[in-house]
C-alpha cells in the first residue's frame, strides 16, 4: 500500500483520529510496530497518522477496516460503535452489569460468596463450580444498581475487541478496581499487608476454600 494516500475526506472529521488509532492500538494490544505490519505500512506513516501530521487516505482506512473489522464511521468522526454494529449485544451487557454487581457486593458490602465468584472469575475457574445450586442460587438473585450502569456501558464500549477466552476475567478485574479505587484506605495496612488473603466459599452445605478446592489445576 502506498503510505501517501490521497486525502479526499474534510479536515475537520479527522481532527480527532489520531486519538482514536490509538485507543484502538491499546485497546486491540498491538505496539505500532506490529500494527503496521499487518497493514503493510510503514511505523513512522502510523506515528505520524497517531501525532496528527499525516492525514490517512482510503486504502488505509479500508485495510483497517478488512484486518481488524474496525467501522470506518467510527474512525473519521467517533460516531457509532468500534465493529459498527447497529444492535448492542444485550448477552454481553446483561454479562458485564453481573460481573458489576458481584464486585459491588465483593469489594464495598464485603460479601464473602461475591468474594469467592470474584476469584473463581479472575481464575478462570468459575465453571468447575457452576453446578453448585447455592452459587446459581446467589447469581439469580443478586440485584443491579441503577448507579452502576454508566461503568457497564463503558467496560462494554471498551471490550468489544477483547478475544472472548479472556473478556470475563478482563471485565471482572475493571470492575474491581473501579470499586477498589472508591474504597477507603488504611495506609498501615497498604504498608504491612504482604499475604494474599484466603477467602473461604460457605454458600452451600459444604464449605470449600476458594484458594483451594476450586484452584487446584
Amino acid at each position: 500500500m502506498n503510505n501517501q494516500d490521497i486525502d479526499l475526506t474534510p479536515t475537520s472529521n479527522l481532527d480527532s483520529l489520531g486519538t482514536r488509532l490509538s485507543s484502538l492500538l491499546a485497546m486491540i494490544g498491538l505496539s505500532q510496530a506490529e500494527f503496521a505490519r499487518r497493514l503493510k505500512v510503514s511505523q513512522g506513516f502510523v506515528s505520524d497518522v497517531i501525532r496528527g501530521i499525516k492525514k490517512p487516505g482510503a486504502a488505509f482506512l479500508y485495510a483497517i477496516k478488512i484486518e481488524f473489522g474496525i467501522s470506518i464511521d467510527w474512525l473519521l468522526t467517533g460516531e457509532g460503535t468500534l465493529k459498527g454494529e447497529t444492535q448492542i449485544d444485550i448477552p454481553l451487557l446483561q454479562m458485564i452489569q453481573l460481573q458489576i454487581s458481584i464486585a459491588r457486593k465483593a469489594i464495598l458490602e464485603k460479601d464473602v460468596a461475591a468474594k469467592s465468584i470474584m476469584l473463581l472469575i479472575q481464575n478462570n475457574k468459575l465453571n468447575e463450580a457452576a453446578a453448585d445450586s447455592e452459587i446459581k442460587k446467589f447469581l439469580d438473585n443478586i440485584e443491579h444498581e441503577t448507579e452502576d450502569f454508566g461503568l457497564a456501558i463503558e467496560l462494554y464500549n471498551g471490550h468489544l475487541l477483547t478475544d472472548e477466552t479472556l473478556r470475563q476475567r478482563n471485565i471482572m478485574a475493571s470492575a474491581v478496581a473501579y470499586f477498589e479505587s472508591r474504597t477507603p484506605k488504611d495506609p498501615i495496612n497498604l504498608l504491612t499487608q504482604t499475604q494474599p488473603i484466603s477467602l473461604s466459599l460457605n454458600i452451600s452445605s459444604n464449605q470449600r476454600n476458594a484458594g483451594r478446592d476450586y484452584y487446584e489445576g
